[in-house]
Protein backbone atom coordinates (compact mmCIF):
# COMPACT_ATOMS: atom_id res chain seq x y z
CA UNK A 1 0.00 0.00 0.00
CA UNK A 2 2.98 2.63 0.94
CA UNK A 3 4.63 1.40 -2.17
CA UNK A 4 1.27 2.93 -4.35
CA UNK A 5 1.13 5.76 -2.83
CA UNK A 6 4.54 6.79 -3.48
CA UNK A 7 4.36 5.83 -7.35
CA UNK A 8 1.26 7.85 -6.94
CA UNK A 9 2.43 11.03 -5.38
CA UNK A 10 3.87 12.12 -8.84
CA UNK A 11 0.94 11.75 -10.84
CA UNK A 12 -1.18 14.16 -7.95
CA UNK A 13 1.00 16.64 -7.75
CA UNK A 14 0.97 16.76 -11.93
CA UNK A 15 -2.51 16.73 -11.63
CA UNK A 16 -2.65 19.85 -8.94
CA UNK A 17 0.17 21.47 -11.30
CA UNK A 18 -2.35 21.80 -13.89
CA UNK A 19 -5.23 23.53 -12.24
CA UNK A 20 -4.81 27.09 -12.73
CA UNK A 21 -6.43 30.51 -12.06
CA UNK A 22 -7.37 32.53 -14.78
CA UNK A 23 -5.14 35.40 -15.61
CA UNK A 24 -6.78 38.72 -15.81
CA UNK A 25 -9.14 39.45 -18.44
CA UNK A 26 -8.24 40.80 -22.12
CA UNK A 27 -9.04 44.40 -22.86
CA UNK A 28 -8.65 46.65 -25.33
CA UNK A 29 -5.08 45.79 -27.03
CA UNK A 30 -1.77 48.74 -26.89
CA UNK A 31 -2.99 49.50 -30.81
CA UNK A 32 -6.50 49.68 -30.76
CA UNK A 33 -6.92 53.44 -30.99
CA UNK A 34 -4.59 55.36 -33.20
CA UNK A 35 -2.40 58.01 -32.67
CA UNK A 36 -2.61 57.31 -28.43
CA UNK A 37 -0.54 56.14 -26.48
CA UNK A 38 -1.33 53.43 -23.78
CA UNK A 39 -0.09 51.68 -20.43
CA UNK A 40 -1.36 48.22 -19.29
CA UNK A 41 -1.53 47.54 -15.60
CA UNK A 42 -3.33 44.81 -13.29
CA UNK A 43 -6.53 46.05 -11.27
CA UNK A 44 -6.21 44.48 -7.37
CA UNK A 45 -9.00 44.72 -5.24
CA UNK A 46 -6.89 47.53 -3.40
CA UNK A 47 -6.35 49.40 -6.25
CA UNK A 48 -10.00 49.33 -7.64
CA UNK A 49 -11.22 50.16 -3.72
CA UNK A 50 -8.62 53.05 -3.36
CA UNK A 51 -10.90 55.06 -6.46
CA UNK A 52 -13.61 54.82 -4.29
CA UNK A 53 -15.31 57.74 -2.67
CA UNK A 54 -16.24 54.94 0.12
CA UNK A 55 -13.11 53.00 -0.07
CA UNK A 56 -13.81 50.44 2.90
CA UNK A 57 -17.34 49.87 1.45
CA UNK A 58 -15.85 49.04 -2.16
CA UNK A 59 -13.72 47.21 -0.80
CA UNK A 60 -15.95 44.69 1.02
CA UNK A 61 -18.39 44.64 -1.62
CA UNK A 62 -15.79 43.24 -4.13
CA UNK A 63 -15.00 40.68 -1.88
CA UNK A 64 -18.43 39.73 -0.88
CA UNK A 65 -19.00 39.93 -4.91
CA UNK A 66 -16.06 37.80 -5.23
CA UNK A 67 -13.93 39.74 -7.48
CA UNK A 68 -11.02 37.52 -8.71
CA UNK A 69 -8.71 40.20 -11.28
CA UNK A 70 -9.15 42.78 -13.55
CA UNK A 71 -7.32 44.91 -16.29
CA UNK A 72 -6.91 48.22 -17.44
CA UNK A 73 -5.52 49.60 -20.46
CA UNK A 74 -4.89 53.35 -20.86
CA UNK A 75 -4.83 55.27 -23.81
CA UNK A 76 -3.53 59.30 -23.36
CA UNK A 77 -2.57 61.75 -26.16
CA UNK A 78 -4.15 63.61 -28.48
CA UNK A 79 -6.32 63.04 -31.93
CA UNK A 80 -9.07 64.41 -33.30
CA UNK A 81 -11.53 61.59 -31.84
CA UNK A 82 -10.25 60.99 -28.20
CA UNK A 83 -7.82 62.33 -26.00
CA UNK A 84 -8.13 59.81 -23.00
CA UNK A 85 -9.32 55.98 -22.95
CA UNK A 86 -9.55 53.57 -20.60
CA UNK A 87 -10.80 50.35 -20.95
CA UNK A 88 -11.08 47.85 -18.01
CA UNK A 89 -12.17 44.20 -17.70
CA UNK A 90 -12.85 42.66 -14.53
CA UNK A 91 -13.16 38.98 -13.45
CA UNK A 92 -15.72 37.59 -10.74
CA UNK A 93 -15.94 34.39 -9.06
CA UNK A 94 -19.52 34.55 -10.48
CA UNK A 95 -22.07 35.92 -12.55
CA UNK A 96 -24.34 37.14 -9.64
CA UNK A 97 -21.08 38.77 -8.11
CA UNK A 98 -20.48 40.26 -11.35
CA UNK A 99 -23.93 41.79 -11.41
CA UNK A 100 -23.31 43.02 -7.98
CA UNK A 101 -20.40 45.28 -8.55
CA UNK A 102 -21.92 46.30 -12.26
CA UNK A 103 -24.82 47.54 -10.49
CA UNK A 104 -22.52 49.80 -7.80
CA UNK A 105 -20.75 51.39 -10.54
CA UNK A 106 -23.46 52.37 -12.68
CA UNK A 107 -24.90 53.77 -9.53
CA UNK A 108 -22.09 55.58 -8.42
CA UNK A 109 -21.35 57.09 -12.06
CA UNK A 110 -21.14 60.41 -10.91
CA UNK A 111 -18.07 59.80 -8.85
CA UNK A 112 -15.97 59.16 -12.49
CA UNK A 113 -17.71 61.27 -14.55
CA UNK A 114 -19.47 64.07 -12.52
CA UNK A 115 -23.09 65.03 -13.03
CA UNK A 116 -24.70 63.15 -16.22
CA UNK A 117 -26.09 64.53 -19.35
CA UNK A 118 -27.78 61.76 -20.24
CA UNK A 119 -28.19 57.94 -19.95
CA UNK A 120 -29.02 55.22 -23.07
CA UNK A 121 -28.77 51.49 -22.88
CA UNK A 122 -25.93 50.07 -24.76
CA UNK A 123 -26.65 47.39 -27.30
CA UNK A 124 -23.70 44.80 -25.93
CA UNK A 125 -23.36 42.31 -22.93
CA UNK A 126 -25.91 42.41 -19.93
CA UNK A 127 -27.51 45.18 -17.85
CA UNK A 128 -25.11 47.49 -19.73
CA UNK A 129 -25.87 51.76 -20.17
CA UNK A 130 -23.70 54.95 -21.28
CA UNK A 131 -23.72 57.87 -19.53
CA UNK A 132 -22.66 60.95 -21.04
CA UNK A 133 -21.15 63.56 -18.82
CA UNK A 134 -23.03 67.05 -18.30
CA UNK A 135 -19.29 68.98 -18.54
CA UNK A 136 -19.38 72.84 -18.10
CA UNK A 137 -21.36 73.59 -21.15
CA UNK A 138 -18.71 76.18 -22.49
CA UNK A 139 -17.00 76.10 -26.07
CA UNK A 140 -13.94 73.70 -25.32
CA UNK A 141 -16.09 71.26 -23.49
CA UNK A 142 -14.32 67.99 -24.06
CA UNK A 143 -17.12 65.14 -24.47
CA UNK A 144 -16.76 62.49 -21.80
CA UNK A 145 -18.74 58.83 -21.92
CA UNK A 146 -18.55 56.02 -19.21
CA UNK A 147 -19.96 52.94 -20.45
CA UNK A 148 -20.52 49.85 -18.19
CA UNK A 149 -21.70 46.20 -19.45
CA UNK A 150 -21.24 42.65 -17.72
CA UNK A 151 -21.06 39.23 -19.67
CA UNK A 152 -21.28 36.27 -16.91
CA UNK A 153 -18.72 36.77 -14.65
CA UNK A 154 -17.14 39.46 -16.73
CA UNK A 155 -17.48 43.52 -16.12
CA UNK A 156 -16.53 45.47 -18.63
CA UNK A 157 -15.78 49.19 -18.96
CA UNK A 158 -15.20 51.89 -20.79
CA UNK A 159 -14.15 55.70 -20.24
CA UNK A 160 -13.58 57.83 -23.40
CA UNK A 161 -12.90 61.50 -23.85
CA UNK A 162 -12.00 63.99 -26.38
CA UNK A 163 -12.63 66.59 -28.83
CA UNK A 164 -14.82 63.68 -30.84
CA UNK A 165 -15.88 61.78 -28.48
CA UNK A 166 -19.52 60.67 -29.74
CA UNK A 167 -22.11 58.15 -29.28
CA UNK A 168 -21.36 56.37 -32.29
CA UNK A 169 -17.58 56.07 -31.40
CA UNK A 170 -17.65 54.92 -28.11
CA UNK A 171 -20.32 52.12 -29.58
CA UNK A 172 -17.79 51.25 -31.72
CA UNK A 173 -14.66 51.14 -29.00
CA UNK A 174 -17.11 49.10 -26.49
CA UNK A 175 -18.20 46.80 -29.50
CA UNK A 176 -14.20 46.39 -29.69
CA UNK A 177 -14.00 45.47 -26.22
CA UNK A 178 -16.96 43.31 -25.69
CA UNK A 179 -15.72 40.95 -28.21
CA UNK A 180 -12.73 40.96 -26.92
CA UNK A 181 -14.11 39.66 -23.69
CA UNK A 182 -17.05 37.85 -25.00
CA UNK A 183 -17.08 34.14 -22.95
CA UNK A 184 -16.56 31.27 -25.60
Amino acid sequence: MGRRLLLALPLLAIGCGTMHTPGPPATLPAGAIAGLASRERVLPPSVLSAEALDHAHLARLLEQSGYVTGREREFYGRTSSFSHVTSRALRFASPRGAAAYLTWAQAHTVNTVGAQRSTRTLNVGDGGIVVRARGCGCHGETPTFLATWRHGPLVLWLLASGPGADARRVDALAGRLDGLTKPA
